[in-house]
């Protein structure tokens, strides 16, 4: 059976600017949160679940922007139930943000298709289109990297091929970003009389979002 994720990686792939597993990664966090308020809203399994892992700021941000008020107040109203007896005493307040800090239902959805789309994009690798794609990358972020080569379920020496190929285009990208970070810094010297061009301006953020991720 076809995995559900192949169309959406084709999709990320064929763009060939910036990370995309951050692309896909967006894309799913927006699909979370439409899932929780055109079904999930209304499931007990799904809210018993998010009155339990609640949500990080990040995705309440998204939850918001969506203007779905009275579903979102719905959501707030039994999570802040669900905490209520344990914010009653310093132990309890202590004890419910150290539990709740790394805890977000839209998170765990995220990551778990993360997980099988990493493995996915192994997979993929095999097809002669694919593997085109995945060479014309721009690159990959470092946290991203580390999934993919985490969840390469390839074997023999195409296993070590795909690896290798993932470094020597972050290698590739990473040297070229520091160049021209080079060369911006080197625009600030009065004895230089050289402008930066766009691209070599854009340095940082590019630096920002291949080690960091978007």
């Amino acid at each position: 059976m076809e995995s559900i994720h192949k169309i959406p990686v084709n999709e990320a792939f064929s763009e060939k600017c910036g990370c995309p597993i951050c692309k896909l990664k967006e894309r799913y966090d927006q699909k979370a949160v439409w899932f929780l308020y055109e079904e999930g809203i209304m499931n007990p399994e799904t809210r018993i679940e998010t009155n339990k892992k609640g949500f990080c700021k990040n995705h309440l941000d998204m939850l918001a922007k969506e203007k779905q008020s009275l579903s979102l107040a719905l959501m707030l109203e039994t999570r802040l139930e669900t905490m209520q007896n344990d914010l009653k005493t310093e132990k309890g307040i202590i004890k419910t943000v150290n539990k709740n800090a790394n805890s977000c239902w839209i998170c765990d959805y995220t990551e778990r298709a993360m997980d099988e789309i990493a493995e996915l994009v192994s997979q993929m690798y095999k097809e002669d289109e694919f593997k085109q794609k995945f060479l014309e990358q721009e690159f990959f972020c470092l946290p991203h990297t580390a999934l993919l080569l985490k969840k390469n379920v390839l074997k023999g020496a195409l296993k070590g091929e795909y690896a290798k190929a993932l470094l020597s285009i972050n290698e590739k990208f990473c040297q070229n970003v520091r160049n021209d970070l080079s060369k911006y810094a080197e625009s600030f010297d009065y004895k230089s009389a050289r402008g930066s061009a766009d691209s070599v301006k854009d340095a940082s953020r590019k630096a920002i979002e291949y080690t960091c991720g978007k």
